[in-house]
């Protein structure tokens, strides 16, 4: 059977992503098990297409249910494998649990997982650790804390296997605790190494970026995936080898380095062709197509997505589509196409609440926000707000809750409610300050602030706001919001009537808005630089850089 697995988790979190990978199962055979519960109480033994097909039921009904529990599609790349193992088991009690997690009756599954574990010590300890193993990679997409147990109770039997130890690790950090999350992933390397398995190595190289880009420290976690992908290249694991080089794609993202970031994802995208694995192409397509958006080439932005649309709802993925719907909005609203950007969004938001999954409506409800408060109407605004963070708040990372708050940030600013606005701003710089965020983050933040503090009338903080929104605008990259920053910022110059200050400002603006294609918006401020007295822009030896006034 082919392998499925396939680099999403860059694509499904615009921020804080700790990993660029996703596992999911598809059926890949035609035979499928009409009545497995029944065939387990009449204790047929299973031919390998019905355990094969039970296995990926299994697989399927757990990664939904995440899904539904705020979880994402998470880098559970041993799933397949645990699921499709305890299918061919041949242990009725066993098959009974995976006839019960395929109808949805959790806990009576688990419980009697657990009591064969627990008998199978007795007789089998080395058995036992991996009937405690695979109850873990079960139980990681809906119970960590089952998770968790899982794993010590195998480590107990099989203290020294390094994938336990990195999985029991990759929880730990999933649920906030990054330091026992080191020691145990430290651990796992140390005897991996020992052990010469250059494959578990590669893996838990990766799990040691994950933990590093949960800190912020980028530097780090892009060293660590480097290591990854050599390890992966040197044993020929193409889908490792794709799914670290989208964790280097994400890390040249967030630098800003979008030439790099194409490169990797490109070659991503190569590799999940090579392995015939059509959800890997389409997440590397749409890790393509968010480079083309952030460069503004949006003709190629919308094919690219249009194309990982049509993948995934080929291959039976309406949640991951439901995202790809969302940046098609994006394409719109960064064309200012405003009416077909909020239909889009709201189409999300349907796809995603009708399949439940928790991430794509946290997304969808937060960008049709932003889309009724351009349009003016808080109103609806905060409706979508409310919404997005009843979904953030079921996430497990705090990340998603401190971008809603954003939002929430920009409503009470644009209607004019400075204390409120401050108090969002507070709780989101609480969030961010401990996870650490990409520049644009907190670009965001101080845009809202700026904007809050000149309803306000404190002209001087909203001038400090706009020149820190700036910066971290320029670092992330997002030029057209940069040029955004320096048109309030002459506003405000003019405001204290700093004429030449001002005059700058607009010269800024009108080049960067230039360099990124805006030219409406470039010949907007010419307009503007003429009725505020500005003499003519010097266009000679200027390059096309921008202009920051001294």
């Amino acid at each position: 059977m082919k392998s499925v697995t396939a680099p999403a988790r860059a694509f499904l979190q615009r921020r804080w992503a700790p990993v660029a990978a996703m596992a999911v199962i598809i059926a890949t055979i035609l035979y499928v098990i009409t009545d497995p519960d029944g065939l387990v109480r009449g204790g047929s033994s299973l031919s390998n297409a019905e355990a094969a097909s039970l296995a990926q039921g299994v697989a399927a009904h757990l990664e939904i249910a995440s899904l539904a529990q705020g979880g994402d599609f998470h880098d559970n790349t041993d799933l397949e494998q645990v699921t499709a193992r305890l299918a061919r088991s041949g242990d009725r009690d066993v098959l009974r649990a995976l006839a019960d997690l395929n109808t949805g009756d959790m806990e009576t599954a688990f419980a009697a997982l657990e009591d064969s574990a627990q008998d199978l010590g007795h007789r089998d300890p080395a058995a036992a650790a991996g009937l405690w193993f695979a109850i873990g990679v079960l139980a990681e997409a809906i119970d960590p804390q089952r998770a968790i147990t899982a794993y010590e109770n195998a480590l107990e039997r099989a203290p020294d296997d390094p994938r336990t130890l990195d999985r029991l690790g990759g929880v730990h950090l999933d649920q906030g605790d990054d330091d026992r999350a080191e020691a145990l992933i430290q651990n796992a390397l140390a005897l991996a190494i020992a052990a010469e398995s250059e494959p578990e190595q590669a893996r838990i190289q990766s799990s040691l970026g994950a933990l590093a880009w949960r800190r912020g420290n980028f530097e780090a976690a892009d060293g660590h995936y480097a290591r990854s992908l050599e390890l992966a290249d040197l044993n020929g694991d193409l889908v490792q080898s794709a799914r670290q080089l989208g964790n280097r794609g994400l890390i040249a993202t967030t630098r800003g380095d979008t030439a790099s970031a194409e490169t990797y994802y490109d070659r991503a995208y190569r590799l999940m062709e090579a392995a015939e694995d059509i959800l890997g192409k389409a997440m590397a397509r749409n890790n393509l197509a968010n480079i083309y958006l952030q460069r503004g080439e949006l003709d190629r932005a919308k094919d690219m997505y249009r194309l990982t649309l049509a993948e995934l709802e080929a291959a039976g993925q309406p949640q991951l589509a439901s995202m790809t719907m969302a940046s098609l909005g994006n394409v719109a609203e960064s064309r200012r196409d405003l009416e077909a950007a909020g239909r889009l969004y709201e189409r999300s938001l349907n796809q995603a609440r009708q399949h439940q999954y928790i991430r794509a409506i946290e997304r969808a409800a937060r960008n049709a926000g932003w889309m009724a408060l351009r349009r003016g109407d808080h109103d609806r605004a905060r409706v979508f707000a409310e919404a997005a963070l009843a979904a953030a708040e079921r996430i497990p990372d705090p990340a998603s809750e401190a971008d809603v708050l954003i939002l929430s940030v920009g409503i009470a600013a644009s209607a004019q409610d400075d204390e409120l606005a401050r108090a969002h701003a507070a709780r989101a710089f609480g969030i961010i300050d401990q996870r650490g965020v990409p520049p644009d983050t907190r670009a965001y933040l101080h845009d809202a602030l700026a904007l809050s503090a000149f309803f306000a009338g404190d002209y001087s903080e909203a001038e400090r706001q706009a020149t820190q929104a700036r910066t971290f605008y320029e670092e992330a990259g997002q030029i057209p919001a940069m040029a955004e920053q320096e048109l309030r910022l002459a506003t405000l110059a003019f405001r204290r009537e700093a004429q030449d200050e001002g005059c700058n400002w607009l010269e800024a603006a009108e080049v960067n808005y230039g360099r990124f294609g805006f030219i409406s918006e470039a010949n907007r401020m010419v307009d503007r630089r003429e009725s505020e007295g500005c003499p003519p822009r010097e266009t000679g030896g200027q390059g096309d850089g921008s202009h920051t006034p001294d």
